[in-house]
């Protein structure tokens, strides 16, 4: 789930997402890469509480991701590795798929959805992973808005021109308040 208070710092509707608490005045988001939102994991039905010190090889199966292989082999397996395996998962359908020019979240995504358990990396490793990567990510493509696979090239030159635009916006600000 995402806070969205940063980029709708007036509040939004209960009921009508795209409106202001009116329910009629029409929203206008900030950038996200702007004003970074904050994103919360929810829907702890399927997780397991583990004391400190407990062995945490697991056996009752189950989870929004029905991929890991380790739910395949019905053998004792590590949640927390399958946490990474879903994420890994998460950053393959929901962003490498859909998305054009995140082919350096490639070998991260491997990394993370390594089939063997015993050899996939905990989350610390594969945030350490990342790092790595983001370190040599250009920023200006870094900020570079996400362009979906099936656009038309009309949608692209629109979207590309609205994303020059705001870029343009927030290097002259930048200039302006000596932050360059």
């Amino acid at each position: 789930m995402m806070d969205a208070r940063p980029i709708i710092p007036s509040g939004w509707h209960f009921v009508a997402h795209h409106c202001t608490t009116d329910g009629f005045t029409t929203i206008s988001p900030l950038s996200r890469i702007d004003y970074p939102v904050r994103y919360i994991i929810i829907d702890f039905d399927c997780s397991v509480r583990l004391e400190h010190g407990q062995p945490h090889l697991l056996r009752n199966f189950g989870g929004r991701d029905g991929e890991p292989p380790e739910y395949k082999t019905r053998e004792p397996y590590d949640p927390f590795k399958i946490d990474v395996f879903t994420l890994g998962n998460v950053f393959l359908k929901d962003f490498y798929q859909k998305y054009e020019g995140l082919d350096f979240l490639t070998t991260l995504i491997e990394f993370m959805k390594t089939l063997d358990f015993r050899q996939r990396p905990d989350a610390r490793m594969a945030m350490r992973y990342w790092l790595n990567i983001r370190a040599h990510i250009d920023v200006g493509r870094a900020r570079w808005r996400l362009q979906k696979r099936k656009e038309t090239m009309g949608e692209r030159v629109l979207y590309d021109t609205v994303a020059l635009a705001r870029e343009g916006v927030h290097r002259m600000k930048r200039m302006v308040t000596g932050e360059v």
